[in-house]
């Protein structure tokens, strides 16, 4: 089977979630026989070197430079088409003619689109290929502006917040008409879409671990009371998240328990961030790290904050797979079938928080059993070689269509 992955942000070097998402995806279809073709958007963000993009993709991966900044002339066309401005930033002429290209040039089967933000090249396909048309649906984006406007307290960002969303709310209804089938990271992601209206093909397919990567299964010996957060902090979700955190909850632990630390790693982190928290001994901002893995199996446990969002959270996974227990919210937990308590800990609540924290330094053998049956978990539920399998078929099904 012939595949082109049209993608926003490129898998390579996988350092964070959407392009691990499709690093994992891509892989695993070329190990089991698959011919993927990838051609991608790079923002100014990422420095992409030769030596990052694997033997078997050097010559089917395309790159197209982009720039994501504001820009003026952007925001006038945004304002006079009523699109959002994160939709145009990803309509590129250069990008469209690689595709006329490549369509030209060779014969897909499928198609996939790596979120809505490429799914302004519908039509390029169609018009060029005969391909299916499958989109992969990292979130359902219109709910992350959603849960913006309802948790910002400010009525200027609450306005812009909703408008945002219902900009991208209609572009991602106008996509449901365009496309063969949809695939969703989570179910409550493929429900959404349901309530949306797509009727066509679905399959809800959560993001995969190389799970004979996962070759430690002890808990190690972790620094004593030690809480990490890992994430790509130029993100709204992940530093509003993280800062929430240490304001609402971690300033209490601090003083209640002042021998416990929380590290910080992650790429892009604001400096209005760093300088308002490095002189402090209990907060450790690390920045960006070689090894996400190592990192996070030196600390006892994994917190990820997260208020807003939809989708799975990837160094959550990550994070169970390395035999840690995670502390996140409900809306972190989705689209993971865990067990509060058993494989995770979930709380929504400073006290909620401020209590699991607790448990966790008084009790470092729950920490290491959860740690145990969350890594227990991800091997039988997110093994990419079995979740891959699982997406052929459903291609399969898609072409017969």
């Amino acid at each position: 089977m012939k595949i082109l992955l049209l993608c926003n942000q490129s898998p390579f070097p996988p350092r964070e979630g959407a392009p691990i998402a499709i690093n994992a995806v891509a892989n695993g279809l070329m190990q089991l026989g698959h011919e993927v073709t990838i051609l991608t958007f790079v923002s100014h963000k990422i420095k992409l070197e030769k030596d990052s993009i694997p033997l078997p993709f050097v010559n089917r991966f395309y790159s197209i430079p982009v720039n994501i900044k504001f820009n003026i002339c952007r925001f006038f066309r945004s304002v006079l088409t009523n699109k959002s401005q994160r939709i145009l930033r990803f309509i590129n002429r250069e990008y469209d003619e690689k595709l006329q290209e490549l369509l030209t040039n060779e014969s897909f089967d499928i198609v996939q689109l790596e979120t809505i933000y490429t799914a302004s090249y519908i039509e390029t396909i169609k018009r060029y290929s005969t391909a299916k048309i499958v989109l992969r649906a990292h979130n359902v984006e219109h709910l992350i502006w959603e849960r913006m406007a309802e948790l910002t307290k400010n009525p200027f960002k609450q306005l812009n917040f909703l408008s945002v969303a219902k900009k991208i709310q209609k572009y991602e209804l106008e996509i449901l008409s365009k496309v063969n089938a949809i695939v969703t990271i989570t179910e409550y992601d493929f429900d959404r879409f349901r309530m949306l209206g797509f009727t066509g093909s679905m399959l809800t397919l959560s993001f995969g671990i190389d799970v004979g990567k996962i070759h430690d299964s002890t808990f190690g010996q972790p620094e004593t009371s030690s809480f990490c957060h890992i994430g790509e902090m130029g993100k709204k979700t992940n530093i509003e998240g993280v800062y929430w955190f240490l304001t609402n909850v971690w300033n209490l632990i601090h003083i209640q328990y002042p021998f416990a630390k929380f590290y910080i790693a992650g790429r892009n982190i604001p400096y209005w961030f760093e300088k308002k928290f490095k002189r402090r001994d209990d907060v450790i901002i690390v920045g960006e790290v070689p090894s996400s893995t190592e990192f996070i199996r030196s600390k006892c446990v994994l917190i990820v904050p997260i208020l807003l969002g939809s989708g799975i959270r990837i160094k959550i996974i990550e994070g169970m797979a390395c035999a840690r227990p995670v502390l996140t919210t409900s809306i972190g937990a989705e689209g993971i079938a865990c067990e509060n308590k058993k494989n995770i800990a979930i709380a929504n609540t400073p006290a909620q928080f401020f209590d699991a924290i607790e448990n966790f330094i008084y009790h470092p053998e729950i920490a290491k059993k959860m740690g145990m049956e969350a890594q227990k978990l991800i091997c039988e539920k997110f093994n990419n070689k079995d979740l891959i399998q699982k997406l052929v078929v459903f291609y399969d099904n898609v072409l017969k269509n």
